[in-house]
């Protein structure tokens, strides 16, 4: 039982994980890796990405469920050179804000728009990190 409620709650996570991995803009990008939650310790860069869903709220109206799902994506980019976290977070801007509308990996994308970013350094990780919130606009995921 958890293991299926652990798959439904990831969905959205895990497609865009996916996705991202196989768009040209990324394999192309200094990103060498796109990581759920968090970048692995450790993990040798140029640059890496971690995602995790933030928030979601199922439309309703007054009839009951609309289908539709908003859900935000944080998606921060973490790399050595203030250079490559750029270009790895360009990359990602460019596969999904061109992405517009339809399927990806099963699920039905309606809209996505960049939302929020915020670049800094942190000390303690010793790298140039950019944090980027995406909107997604999707059908609901299957039960």
């Amino acid at each position: 039982m958890t293991e299926q409620t652990e798959v439904k709650k990831d969905t959205l996570r895990e497609v865009v994980i996916q996705y991202l991995k196989q768009h040209p803009a990324i394999k192309q990008s200094p990103l060498k890796g796109v990581f759920p939650e968090t970048i692995p310790q450790g993990f040798k860069q140029p640059a890496a990405a971690a995602v995790s869903r933030t928030f979601t709220d199922r439309k309703r109206s007054k009839l009951g469920l609309t289908g539709i799902t908003e859900s935000r994506v944080s998606i921060t980019v973490a790399a050595r050179r203030k250079l490559d976290a750029a270009r790895g977070s360009d990359a990602i801007e460019t596969a999904l804000v061109g992405f517009f509308r339809g399927d990806m990996g099963g699920l039905t994308i309606k809209s996505i728009a960049l939302d929020d970013q915020d670049d800094f350094y942190d000390d303690e990780v010793d790298s140039y990190l950019i944090a980027s919130v995406y909107n997604i606009w999707h059908e609901n995921e299957k039960e």
